[in-house]
């Protein structure tokens, strides 16, 4: 029953982390492409009189801002995807390993009695 209920926690940590993982792949797409359209406002910026300057240099900054949190939230990502990796690929099978040696141990047992 215990194994049972890790094969169905190994399964949903798997997905889960395999859905992570595209998940902080697109976005770092979109933070890529974000910086990109801050550096394109930017040097729209640069040609255009006062005012227009102003709001482009705005929408640059913004777009840049969007990639440097998306940098910072990956970084704080990264530790806890490495750790639930870690969980799942040697907690989870050194569980299933002991319990095992347990349900064999106690079949000896019983087998004496």
């Amino acid at each position: 029953k215990k194994l049972e209920e890790f094969e169905r926690n190994s399964k949903f940590y798997k997905d889960m982390i395999v859905r992570a993982h595209f998940l902080l792949m697109d976005f770092n797409a979109a933070a890529v492409v974000n910086k990109g359209m801050g550096d394109l406002f930017a040097q729209i910026a640069c040609r255009e009189k006062c005012a227009a300057n102003e709001a482009f240099t705005q929408f640059a900054d913004t777009h840049r801002n969007y990639h440097r949190a998306a940098v910072e939230f990956q970084k704080k990502a990264a530790p806890i995807m490495n750790k639930l990796g870690t969980y799942l690929n040697k907690a989870v099978p050194d569980m299933k390993l002991t319990i095992k040696k347990y349900a064999d141990a106690k079949f000896e047992y019983l087998a004496y009695c």
